[in-house]
């Protein structure tokens, strides 16, 4: 079983934060998506770099658009480019 087979599910309640503050515009969602994804950054690659890391992208999609930050959204892309490459 890959190190990922479980972590991918976080890109649901990063979804789900970063819908929260879109409907209510509380920061504090979309502060709680960011943690998450900070916790992501720092998981072993393979949350990143397998083909069942798409729920994550999801989720670091929409709080990148929210917040603005192209950077939120770079890294993981990037890992999943390499990946498809190999």
């Amino acid at each position: 079983m890959p190190s990922c087979a479980l972590r991918w599910s976080l890109g649901y309640p990063v979804a789900f934060l970063a819908h929260l503050h879109m409907r209510t515009g509380d920061a504090a969602y979309l502060d709680g998506a960011e943690r998450i994804l900070g916790f992501v950054a720092r998981c072993h690659d393979d949350v990143r770099n397998t083909i069942i890391a798409h729920k994550i992208m999801w989720g670091a999609s929409l709080v990148g658009s929210l917040a603005g930050q192209a950077r939120v959204l770079m890294h993981p892309v990037r890992s999943i480019v390499r990946w498809n490459r190999r």
